[in-house]
């Protein structure tokens, strides 16, 4: 079971960075370098939380847990999804780094590099659209992504535009947990996606 961590206090830094699935293919005697894109690029995220007290910060006490993962909402600045509807995968089994919805908004948009999290068996899968894209008077859209998708999606299957969210297992950084000279804990920690 996935362990949904608190909203407030928010992250005064969060560092999105890509792990990269793609196989790097270099030559011995000098030719091109290949890139070998292929499914299983996912992010982790470095994550700084604003300082709070020792009872505030035991909310976030879920980070410890070594077996379950944890929800993480995307912290994003200057972010307003507006209101897309109801997006859901339309046709299961998609694959490649594009992924067809419905349930949209006609006419939304959705931005480049704007984070989504498609909820898949229960587990989520983060991504980011590649290229800003304007869903049709139906409300469908093909949305391309900036990474293969990792697992086949369900149809129907729901799809996070307001408030993506992460999920994976958490690393606290070393320290996490100390209370400082004005007895405040400022957590850090890592989140990766797990799969």
């Amino acid at each position: 079971m996935a362990n949904v961590l608190p909203t407030t206090p928010g992250a005064i830094s969060a560092e999105p960075t890509l792990v990269s699935g793609a196989g790097k293919l270099s030559p011995a005697n000098r030719g091109p370098e290949q890139r070998r894109n292929r499914a299983g690029a996912r992010y982790e995220w470095k994550v700084e939380i604003e300082p709070q007290s020792q009872e505030d910060a035991n909310e976030w006490a879920d980070i410890d847990d070594e077996s379950d993962t944890c929800i993480l909402v995307i912290p994003q600045v200057d972010y307003d999804a507006g209101t897309p509807g109801a997006p859901l995968v339309n046709g299961g089994a998609q694959s490649g780094a594009n992924i067809i919805l419905d349930g949209l908004t006609p006419y939304y948009v959705i931005r480049k590099n704007w984070w989504l999290t498609i909820i898949t068996g229960g587990q989520r899968y983060t991504y980011r659209a590649r290229a800003e894209t304007v869903v049709d008077a139906s409300g469908a859209v093909t949305l391309p992504l900036r990474t293969m998708l990792r697992v086949p999606p369900a149809d129907n299957d729901v799809v996070e535009l307001v408030n993506p969210t992460v999920e994976g297992f958490v690393t606290p950084s070393d320290g996490c947990w100390r209370v400082d000279g004005d007895q405040l804990v400022r957590l850090k920690f890592t989140l990766r996606e797990r799969e």
